[in-house]
């Protein structure tokens, strides 16, 4: 039973975590998205 408590908080933030990593990776492909065009028109 307490194992299951303690462990419980612990894939909350893991599930936080990679929330936060793949958002991350949004934002990079995003910026990503609007250089390349840039540096390919040049």
């Amino acid at each position: 039973m307490e194992n299951k408590k303690t462990s419980a908080p612990k894939l909350d933030l893991t599930k936080r975590i990679k929330l936060r990593m793949e958002m991350c990776k949004q934002e990079v492909t995003k910026g990503n998205s609007i250089i390349l065009p840039l540096v390919i028109d040049d």
